[in-house]
């Protein structure tokens, strides 16, 4: 409602009535409006990222590129250039560490054999000089940080699928002195972590930010992918920076969601597996590493069901073994993630050995990572602007591997609306609170706020 010329001669008292009138109508009409279109907000968002993922004009800098993936016997690395001389590492990926480091020319004893970092050499380098440490269960690094331009070579996942590079200038970054029990990193430089939030003690913001505050990506998002056959290690899948679709590898988009905990790609479900179902929720994040991990006990039950024997430090299965579906159910809404057989299963030398393994519990971090086989069967994207996952189809793969028959049932992201009849133990139960009454809480937190901006 507007106030006309003529409705100006209404004493004010009206006039106010009607303004508050106007907006409280303005918020029900919203809200009235939100009840019909916030039902399907998870795949209504999903098509923006997808019209938004690269089909619209882009800056000149700002781009969006994939990356390839190497594999490695512990995770996944990528090639990195650093400085104006374009020094080139070899970087492990993380989504569990915010920083990038490579090892630095004064390294000590520990980065023996590995590329190292001469800053005389570019004529771009900046001093940092701030003091960086990284520590973790499986080891640590330190050292001071720098700042220099970083390039990523790759294409474009959009037609006409050309070769492109990602150009960071002014990227902070470590530059170690030393490095401690890092076995994970054998065969490789440094440690490019994509964490949302900054690790403790590194002084630095996540790199992933500062590709995009430094207008080196289109959005602020990332998507990663793993070639389910890959026919060479060095062409394992592929890191899209800059958008969270990819035409060459993804179906589109199929579901949104945004419960990351704590600011880091962790959320809560519960697994199943056949009869095996748990009673509680695990505390689960992404990971590229090549093995789903978790607890000896939950692991053991994914074991028992799949018919596999522990032997030499893996679950040895029959390379033609028919093992269910792993199913993550998410817990904040009805949600299962599946994980099929043809991703539970790989060759090992000369046997089959199942995809995952176990962990003993340390006290902190998640319960659960879902390496590899998550990768495999999804396209997942991380969406920093709006701290949201982005879980699409990948395409599956047309050339399989010896050790399996390709298969012919659709992978699926679905909802749980019945309980599944050959379940024998269903422990899993939806929640039966509907979304409306949040909705009606943020109507109702919007209506106080105007009538008491009036």
């Amino acid at each position: 409602m507007r106030i006309t010329h003529s409705d100006a001669r209404i004493p004010s008292l009206r006039a106010s009535s009607l303004m508050v009138t106007a907006s409280v109508t303005s918020i029900l009409l919203l809200t009235l409006m939100c009840g019909v279109v916030c039902v399907a907000s998870s795949l209504d968002y999903t098509q923006q990222v997808n019209q938004t993922g690269g089909h619209r004009s882009q800056p000149d800098k700002k781009i969006i590129i994939s990356v390839p993936l190497e594999s490695t016997p512990y995770g996944y690395k990528q090639r990195i250039f650093i400085g104006s001389s374009e020094k080139e590492f070899t970087v492990m990926v993380t989504l569990r560490h915010s920083m990038l480091w490579i090892p630095s020319i004064n390294c000590t004893e520990s980065c023996r054999g590995r590329a190292k970092f001469d800053p005389s050499n570019s004529s771009s380098f900046l001093r940092d000089g701030r003091s960086w440490t990284l520590d973790n269960y499986d080891g640590g690094a330190q050292g001071v940080l720098g700042i220099d331009s970083v390039k990523m070579h790759g294409k474009s996942p959009y037609e006409p699928y050309e070769d492109g590079q990602l150009f960071a200038p002014n990227s902070t970054f470590g530059m170690a002195s030393s490095t401690t029990g890092r076995e994970g990193l054998e065969g490789v430089d440094g440690m490019l972590g994509l964490a949302s939030l900054a690790d403790k003690g590194t002084a630095s913001a996540p790199f992933f930010r500062q590709l995009y505050e430094n207008d080196a990506i289109f959005l602020q998002r990332l998507l990663i992918h793993l070639k389910q056959y890959p026919q060479a290690s060095s062409d394992a899948g592929s890191i899209v920076y800059g958008t969270s679709s990819d035409n060459i590898n993804c179906e589109d988009a199929a579901f949104s969601f945004n419960d990351w905990t704590k600011g880091s790609y962790q959320f809560r479900a519960s697994l199943a597996m056949g009869s095996f179902e748990t009673t509680v929720y695990y505390l689960i994040m992404p990971e590229l590493i090549p093995f789903i991990i978790g607890s000896p006990a939950v692991i053991a039950e994914i074991a028992g069901i799949a018919g596999a024997k522990y032997a030499n430090g893996s679950y040895v299965v029959d390379c033609d073994a028919s093992i269910p579906d792993l199913e993550i159910r998410e817990a904040a809404r009805p949600l299962i993630i599946f994980i099929k057989s043809d991703n539970l299963i790989t060759k090992k030398e000369d046997v089959c050995v199942l995809t995952v393994n176990f962990h003993l519990s340390i006290g902190f971090g998640p319960d659960m990572y879902l390496g590899a086989p998550l990768f495999k069967e999804y396209c997942i994207g991380f969406d920093f602007g709006y701290n949201m996952f982005h879980i699409s189809h990948a395409k599956r793969a047309t050339t399989v591997s010896s050790t399996h028959s390709p298969t012919t049932t659709k992978t699926r992201i679905t909802t749980l609306t019945t309980s599944p009849a050959t379940t024998t133990h269903r422990l899993f139960t939806t929640t039966s609170a509907d979304s409306s009454t949040e909705k009606l809480r943020l109507s109702f937190f919007f209506i106080v706020f105007f009538i008491g901006g009036r």
